[in-house]
């Protein structure tokens, strides 16, 4: 929405903060003048009204009070709107998605309101947690991890402790090809496992 369209509901919701700075000035001010009193006057004769009824006849009173907590929350609600208004961009209309297979794409996190940082790893992420391995030529002791991908001899694992999740349709190969590789890879690292 352009800034043309958004002045007739900032100017509206000026107008309403008007109200509910002066009730909030109302009520902020009772409560200040209500600890004040504790301490000189007896509790039974103290009196608190939460009615906005009852706003003008206690801002004669009580003018200067009201008018510094008025001024103070209209002041707040001000940035507020002014920051809700034209300058808070909503990232939701830049939602690009992001390809997992041929058949499989999600939407990128953007950022705005989602919860944790997990994401998928990027080529360079997997070059960093995963080792590549060759069955038949290996000498040295072998490392268990989550087998990401195998071709012939060669078996591509995640040799670092890592959050794995497999994501495919039934039946697409989960079993063959990620936990079964996982297993004989323990097994040939020596590793003990429960299934």
């Amino acid at each position: 929405m352009q800034t043309k369209g958004k002045l007739p509901a900032f100017l509206i919701s000026i107008f309403l903060s008007v109200f509910l700075a002066i009730y909030l000035s109302y009520l902020t001010d009772q409560v200040i003048r209500l600890f004040l009193r504790i301490t000189h006057t007896d509790i039974l004769n103290l009196h608190f009204s939460v009615n906005p009824l009852d706003i003008p006849q206690y801002a004669k009173k009580f003018y200067a009070g009201m008018l510094l907590f008025g001024i103070l929350y209209e002041t707040i609600i001000l940035i507020w709107l002014t920051y809700q208004f034209f300058f808070h961009k909503a990232k939701l209309s830049n939602v690009s998605e992001y390809k997992v297979t041929d058949y499989i794409s999600i939407p990128r996190p953007v950022g705005n309101g989602q919860h944790g940082k997990a994401w998928f790893a990027d080529e360079q992420e997997i070059q960093s947690i995963s080792s590549d391995l060759n069955v038949k030529t290996q000498n040295e002791k072998l490392q268990s991890g989550i087998v990401l991908d195998y071709k012939s001899n060669i078996v591509r694992y995640m040799k670092i402790l890592a959050h794995s999740i497999t994501i495919a349709l039934t039946g697409a190969g989960k079993t063959r090809r990620v936990l079964l590789p996982s297993i004989c890879l323990q097994i040939l690292a020596g590793d003990s496992f429960f299934v």
